[in-house]
């Protein structure tokens, strides 16, 4: 599509060049840091983990009949959204997802890789009760790697 206008033309040669999800980190950072600042990291995090689980419902949950598809599904919707990438493996007992190159890896605060945890424990959580057919679970920040988030999904 092609646009007459000048500044449209423009705007959406340079956000084709861009990653959006770096257009409004800034912000959302400052954000962060200012509810930790003012909540606390606690209530920070369980905020955030609100706020996983209705973004779970807002993107609905991922329909899969195997765990590689399941994975498939769930970086297909992180890619459409340039939030990173995710891997799922079983010990037979729990669920293991690492989730890398989520929005500010390798480049946030403290504070903001626990929100970013916590969004994606919520997230992550909603969609595997789901997929359990409503199943108690608890899905756990582990583990921060370089440019990753190692989540545990185990019976609640």
């Amino acid at each position: 599509m092609t646009s007459a206008n000048p500044i449209e033309t423009r705007s959406l040669a340079y956000l084709a060049k861009q990653r959006g999800s770096a257009q409004g980190l800034p912000m959302l950072q400052a954000l962060v840091g200012e509810m930790f600042d003012s909540a606390g990291e606690h209530d920070g995090c369980a905020f955030m983990r609100h706020v996983g689980r209705r973004m779970a419902n807002e993107l609905g949950t991922p329909s899969a009949s195997t765990l590689e598809a399941l994975e498939e599904a769930i970086n297909n919707q992180w890619l459409g959204m340039d939030w990173g990438w995710v891997t799922l493996t079983t010990d037979g007992r729990s669920l293991t997802l690492t989730h890398g190159a989520y929005p500010g890896a390798g480049g946030g605060s403290s504070q903001w890789q626990a929100a970013m945890a916590a969004l994606l424990e919520g997230l992550y959580e909603a969609w595997l009760v789901v997929l359990g057919e409503g199943a108690p679970l608890r899905v756990s920040c582990t583990e921060q790697v370089e440019m990753a988030l190692v989540f545990r999904c185990h019976g609640a």
